[in-house]
């Protein structure tokens, strides 16, 4: 284990804890004849002990004043499940309910609630069943905001979520901008697992075609995986899946939700749509993600920095506890 020190100067007083060392011994008690005394050896190794406890006393000083610290360093951990970032729309089509709305019972209940509101509750959800996996989150609307990096730090992800409630979003959609930074927290780093962008949208934004080679060439360079959540609102389409031959061409190009499923399927990376029409069917789309992707997975993480100051005070203080009980039990005549 590494140590370092805040203030590197205070270390000049280390030789101070010599000084139990060359203390003189304590004055001598008078006794009528010296043959009455017997050989003592338990008051020579008393006398040590009560010197070590001296030294260790002024050294602990000494680090505490210094501020002795263990650095922050890195460490390699192998567990099972990905690296994962969480593409989040946040446009205002997300604060609107479900598509389903003739229902009844508790369920009824349920589809007044934004989509964007059950998307939240569901993705910490399934952030606390993932606990191997490292999580970083952007959410988007007519721009893309990166959140947080991916961490395993998973309280923090909570709050990242939790902060998507925060005020309402805007009227435009732009996926494509949104991908693109979800893609750059992959960029420069090894791939030590399985990466995985999930996209929590209703769809309604368009990629324009620089933009969709840009996003398919990363996607393949990167081994980036897509799984898209489509939320449907109450007039939005039904998407295909790719081995799907309904819709025609037309369609598919008038319809920015067509279109999107389209070129998700023909980019080249491995892609999954899931139609979400109800809470139901969203928590069942996220149960599906937990259980395809949990894969052997290398990161490093942060472990950071530790004072150890208050650990030497503690010292300290019981080192000196002891010397005061030795003197107050000191005997200085018969």
């Amino acid at each position: 284990m590494t140590l370092d020190v805040a203030h590197g100067w205070m270390l000049v007083l280390l030789p101070l804890a010599a000084l139990p060392l060359l203390r003189p011994l304590p004055a001598a008690i008078p006794f009528s004849w010296i043959g009455l005394v017997t050989a003592d050896p338990f008051s020579q190794w008393l006398d040590r002990a009560l010197r070590a406890i001296g030294v260790l006393a002024i050294l602990s000083l000494v680090l505490a004043a210094s501020g002795l610290h263990r650095p922050a360093f890195e460490v390699e951990r192998i567990g099972h499940g990905a690296h994962m970032v969480l593409l989040v729309d946040r446009s205002t089509s997300m604060d609107r309910p479900f598509a389903v709305r003739k229902v009844v019972g508790a369920a009824a209940l349920s589809t007044r609630r934004s989509k964007g509101e059950v998307a939240r509750e569901l993705l910490s959800k399934f952030v606390a069943e993932r606990r191997n996996d490292r999580f970083g989150m952007v959410v988007f609307s007519t721009f893309p905001i990166p959140v947080l990096r991916p961490t395993d730090h998973h309280e923090v992800v909570h709050a990242s979520i939790a902060a998507g409630d925060a005020g309402r979003g805007l009227a435009e959609t732009n996926i494509g901008a949104g991908l693109e930074q979800a893609l750059e927290y992959f960029e420069g780093q090894p791939y030590t697992g399985a990466r995985i962008v999930v996209l929590v949208s209703d769809g309604a934004g368009e990629i324009s075609q620089t933009p969709r080679l840009r996003i398919a060439h990363r996607m393949q360079r990167l081994r980036v995986s897509l799984y898209w959540i489509y939320i449907r609102s109450a007039r939005g389409p039904v998407i295909f899946d790719s081995t799907d031959s309904g819709g025609s061409a037309a369609a598919t190009e008038m319809t920015p939700e067509l279109a999107l499923h389209a070129f998700f399927s023909q980019m080249g990376s491995a892609y999954q749509a899931y139609t979400a029409e109800s809470p139901e069917d969203l928590e069942r789309a996220i149960a599906d993600v937990n259980r395809l992707q949990n894969l052997p997975v290398r990161y490093s993480e942060t472990i950071g920095r530790r004072d150890l100051s208050a650990i030497c005070l503690t010292v300290a203080f019981a080192a000196l506890s002891l010397l005061v009980a030795a003197k107050l039990l000191e005997r200085s005549s018969w």
